[in-house]
């Protein structure tokens, strides 16, 4: 796995690239400097490559990888082989751990042999099966993301877009005007993937396999499913048949965290520090953070987001409620953002924004230990994709917990200003604390005002 090296941003016409960083003094050179730049970089990771130094691959694994064509040549419609019958192949070519087929099977995976879901586990519960077409599964994948720019080509321009696998009319009116707000209907996935899978099995693809591909396309992370109330009865017998785990009067559909096109809204931003002012205040800083890597983390929160309602204030207003406050709807458009989500539990809410290189975390609570166990889940996630995401760094900042003090500290520290005191698990009593990556530090004390648009009460939240 090469590490990540920096951004850099190339120019087509001038044929030069500007970049900060490390190879700041690189900037304005021509393209063939960053050429240099990147197989060095490929170079050294394959001299100091601990599984197959110098690129030195042993004959048995390349002896797997010719069993597995040997499979796909037979078994032409099958697109999952069993992790079962994976390893029974390699115990009987001579993989001698369970190490060296974790190794190879990550060699296999980088060169589009197999796709696993876990690449980090070879028996994690993700990789009961091992994809045996990786490529078909990114053509299916480019097809999804190939309409996001369609629909927004200026209606007489695309009819000169050629090269895709589905027509153009029939999936614009498949859409309902969905995917603009980052959602995929079963009956566009039908016609976007119906032209590449058929073309692969040489006969119509079923239903049943469009499904297959939605859901291998939510194991890739890049989307999961959200339910859905509907109350249409063409459209729930068009789409319900299809969730079958699905409550009455609901379907499922599929959101896209890289195609929302609604950001967190500016008045929540300004206002989360005093929303939020009873409770923890993060930022985890990095230098960089890969737009790939921030949507993975919105899918391994998902079961957490929920959408939720505060009172936006505006200016002027003298409706009913508090004055200055206006209540918006908790529907998907004001609550799935690109940059940011809503996280809860059962007696806890978080607002995670990013900006940037940077996440903040406001959050508020009724229950610590919900809170804690929530903000442990966050740092779980975040700690397993910097394992995945070689050479990104960051710093975990939390802001001083003594009202009207601005100051923010590195977690694990202890700071003794003239002012205030971060305490950490010497000094927290429990009950006024909350730990955070190993370290007991004290929450801000609740001032006697209480902010009632955000202060969650146990016996409100609904389970």
């Amino acid at each position: 796995v090469l590490p990540i090296l920096g951004s850099f941003a190339v120019s087509c016409k001038s044929r030069t690239f500007m970049t900060i960083g490390r190879y700041k003094h690189l900037s304005g050179k021509r393209i063939g400097d960053l050429l240099s730049v990147i197989a060095e970089a490929c170079h050294d990771a394959c001299n100091k490559d601990p599984a197959f130094p110098s690129a030195a691959i042993p004959g048995r694994h390349i002896r797997l990888m010719r069993e597995l064509q040997t499979i796909k040549d037979r078994d032409g419609d099958d697109f999952l082989l069993s992790i079962g019958e994976y390893i029974n192949l390699a115990v009987r070519i001579g993989i001698e751990s369970d190490e060296e087929l974790l190794q190879i099977s990550q060699l296999l995976h980088s060169w589009d042999v197999i796709f696993m879901f876990n690449r980090e586990e070879l028996q994690a519960p993700e990789n009961a099966y091992v994809f045996l077409h990786p490529m078909l599964l990114c053509k299916v994948a480019g097809m999804m993301f190939s309409f996001a720019h369609v629909i927004h080509t200026p209606s007489h321009l695309r009819a000169l877009i050629g090269g895709l696998d589905y027509d153009i009319k029939s999936a614009c009116i498949a859409d309902m005007n969905l995917m603009k707000m980052g959602f995929l209907r079963f009956p566009l996935a039908r016609i976007l993937f119906h032209g590449s899978i058929s073309e692969f099995l040489t006969r119509d693809a079923e239903d049943h396999e469009i499904v297959m591909f939605l859901q291998l396309l939510s194991a890739m992370e890049l989307m999961y499913q959200v339910p859905q109330p509907c109350t249409d009865k063409a459209i729930l017998e068009e789409e319900g048949k299809m969730a079958n785990n699905a409550p009455a009067g609901q379907i499922h559909r599929y959101f896209v965290p890289s195609l929302s096109p609604f950001s967190v809204p500016i008045c929540l931003k300004e206002s989360a520090p005093l929303l939020f002012h009873n409770g923890l205040h993060i930022k985890h800083s990095f230098n960089m953070i890969p737009n790939e890597m921030w949507y993975k983390l919105q899918y391994r929160l998902r079961p957490f987001i929920k959408a939720m309602s505060v009172p936006c204030p505006i200016e002027g207003y003298n409706g009913n409620g508090a004055p200055g406050y206006r209540l918006q709807e908790a529907d998907e458009v004001h609550n799935r953002w690109k940059d940011g989500m809503w996280l809860h539990c059962e007696a806890a809410r978080v607002l995670v924004i990013r900006e940037k290189d940077t996440i903040r975390m406001f959050s508020a609570e009724a229950d610590s230990v919900d809170a804690e166990e929530l903000h442990g889940k966050v740092e779980g996630q975040i700690k397993n994709l910097l394992k995945e995401y070689e050479g990104i760094q960051r710093t975990v900042m939390i802001e001083c917990p003594v009202p009207h003090c601005t100051a923010w500290h590195k977690v694990g520290e202890v700071m003794m200003l003239d002012t205030c005191l971060l305490y950490t698990s010497d000094a927290a009593d429990e009950e006024d604390s909350v730990d955070l990556g190993g370290r007991r530090i004290i929450k801000k004390k609740k001032s006697q005002k209480i902010t009632e648009h955000i202060y969650i009460e146990k016996k409100n939240i609904s389970r």
